[in-house]
């Protein structure tokens, strides 16, 4: 429902229905296709008081954002025709793995629709960015051996998490990546790139074992909550895993249409 800000659910056994509280107008429904984000989906469960823990488990891989001066844009001026206009923004990818640990890099393009939606950088920044000379590139990195797990509380309606101690990429990577850059024809610039926990999209928790929730008794017809959201993907892998949420979102939406149709 656009615009709905939900607020909580709540569970009525006599009447064996979901009441969605939000500021508009109640919605009462047997059966609820629960996406909120892998932080979001724990706390409206918690503060509907259908799920009691208050401890998480969420894994990531360390991400890396990393500005680029693109030459072959200032040589050869490809400006905005090359870019397509995608739902993503990404150019080129690339990927180097072995036996234990794995890097994603991705290189992004700019078109003129995000721009607009850009915060206001300095003139010459902005022009660097319209004529897609700054571009920017960022990368996954995980460690199958150091996973990129904190734990997550929930109190006071906010998660604390725990002191996160993990390495990320060593000297010899840091290298590598900056010569494979120079080698495609991009000039990394100096930038704080180490963003923080949470800023990869990829990033799950322990709800992966939790994909559906049965609120009503055996004797009613079922009034269920089909969690569809990325924690419930079992690993996670460098590249992207969007189509794992969608899958995983296609597969809960079949059984949410079947419980409909028996009922």
């Amino acid at each position: 429902f656009k615009d709905y800000f939900i607020e909580k659910l709540e569970y009525d056994k006599d009447k064996n229905n979901i009441r969605i509280i939000s500021k508009n107008k109640p919605i009462f429904t047997r059966n609820i296709l629960l996406g909120f984000g892998v932080f979001n989906t724990p706390k409206i469960l918690i503060k509907s008081k259908i799920l009691k823990q208050k401890q998480f488990y969420f894994y990531d891989h360390y991400l890396y954002r990393i500005p680029l001066i693109d030459l072959k844009n200032i040589f050869f001026s490809q400006k905005n025709k090359l870019i397509k206009k995608n739902i993503s923004s990404l150019e080129s990818a690339f990927l180097k793995k072995n036996d234990c640990k794995e890097i994603f890099l991705g290189i992004y393009k700019i078109n003129n629709k995000i721009v607009k939606n850009f915060p206001k950088f300095n003139p010459v920044i902005q022009y660097l960015i319209k004529k897609n000379i700054l571009i920017f590139s960022q990368i996954f990195f995980s460690d199958e051996k150091e996973k990129f797990r904190v734990k997550g509380v929930y109190a006071n309606d906010n998660y604390y998490f725990e002191k996160i101690n993990y390495k990320g990429l060593d000297i010899w990577s840091k290298i590598n990546i900056f010569f494979f850059y120079l080698l495609k024809g991009y000039i990394p610039m100096p930038f704080k790139s180490l963003q923080k926990f949470g800023s990869s999209y990829h990033v799950h928790g322990s709800l992966k074992d939790l994909r559906l929730i049965n609120l009503s008794g055996s004797n009613k017809i079922k009034c269920q909550i089909q969690i569809i959201d990325s924690s419930s993907l079992k690993v996670i892998e460098s590249p992207p895993s969007s189509y794992f949420l969608i899958h995983n979102a296609i597969e809960r939406t079949k059984i949410l249409v079947k419980n409909i149709q028996i009922s």
